[in-house]
């Protein structure tokens, strides 16, 4: 049975966000009375299902109110998002009658239906309200940004990578990455990613045997500069959505996290500069969200590709949250 509205002031708002990585569930709750955050939750299980730990932690909150809203991330890895709202346009990026589209004033956003059919019965439990694109949060994050500058905007999670071009509000270019996870081995996991012959064109599949022989990190620095590393991450431009295998061979083996995503945005601003369909501009700054240190990665983004880089710290549960709050807000008036 719907409460009427006017009994909505007479009940907290419970907001719970789950973030899911390859080895875990990161969960968040907020409680508020009106517009005042009175408590805050948090807590993390070594799972990426529904057990009955994360299950019975989130039902003590949901059973204190009829106003609770759940939200997760879309983390599959074919989704994307792409400068026009126009159906032609959507379709040379996706199959349109297979996919959810949703329109954000200029730009669009889609996902795989079975992909979300199958979060929503992941989450049947307890429910979800609400499933964001990582753009999404992006957007959010730096929406003071977003509308008046030209730039490079990056959200940085875990395993995945939202790189987004903005230019005064306008979506210019994305690409949403997918690491895999680094933890599995063997034939199982190279049946659920890309093949590297998909990924590097030949000739850069030459020059990446010498690779074996970098068996400390530190070895990098005998590389004179960023031209030299044109071989490793000539990555292939198939699609908005690219799942890299970099555990494969061992082929990446030496690099660190932050300078793997380093490569990944390299190789996307690469393909925005040199694809006759995205507009013609240069990027001078670059806006990174991410929930750990990334240091490294803003030092190679300066040193490498001369970017001016300003990072924020998130945690992105509840950053999440507050895209559900927002989003219930604007229902609410």
């Amino acid at each position: 049975m719907k409460i009427p509205n006017v009994f909505k002031n007479f009940y907290q708002k419970i907001y719970i966000a789950l973030s899911v990585t390859h080895t875990k569930t990161d969960v968040s709750v907020n409680i508020y009375n009106g517009d005042q955050l009175i408590e805050t939750k948090k807590e993390s299980f070594e799972t990426t299902k529904i057990n009955n730990k994360l299950y019975d932690f989130v039902s003590s909150y949901i059973s204190q109110t009829p106003y609770f809203y759940i939200s997760t991330l879309n983390i599959s890895t074919d989704q994307g998002s792409i400068s026009t709202c126009s159906n032609s346009n959507i379709a040379k990026h996706t199959d349109v009658g297979s996919s959810l589209v949703i329109c954000n004033e200029e730009w669009s956003t889609y996902a795989q239906k079975i992909d979300i059919d199958k979060l929503e019965s992941k989450y049947d439990r307890f429910g979800l309200d609400f499933i964001y694109p990582s753009i999404f949060l992006l957007t959010n994050i730096f929406s003071d940004k977003i509308e008046i500058e030209l730039a490079l905007y990056v959200l940085v999670q875990d395993d995945m990578l939202n790189v987004s071009v903005f230019k005064n509000g306008k979506l210019l270019f994305a690409e949403y990455f997918v690491l895999p996870d680094k933890n599995k081995k063997g034939p199982k996991a190279e049946e659920e990613i890309e093949s590297v012959e998909d990924l590097f064109d030949d000739s850069a599949m030459d020059d990446l045997d010498d690779l074996d022989e970098l068996d400390e990190l530190d070895e990098l620095d005998e590389l004179d500069g960023i031209d030299e590393l044109d071989a490793i991450d000539d990555f292939s431009k198939k699609s908005d959505t690219n799942e890299i295998n970099i555990d494969s061979d061992d082929l990446l083996e030496g690099f660190d996290e932050d300078y793997k995503r380093f490569l990944l945005i390299k190789n996307a601003l690469e393909k925005f500069y040199h694809d006759s369909e995205y507009e013609d501009v240069f990027v001078e700054k670059a806006y990174i969200a991410s929930s750990s240190t990334i240091d490294s990665l803003k030092s190679s983004l300066e040193d490498e590709l001369f970017l001016s880089v300003f990072s924020r710290k998130i945690d992105l549960c509840d950053e999440i949250n507050k895209l559900s709050k927002k989003e219930v807000d604007s229902s609410d008036v």
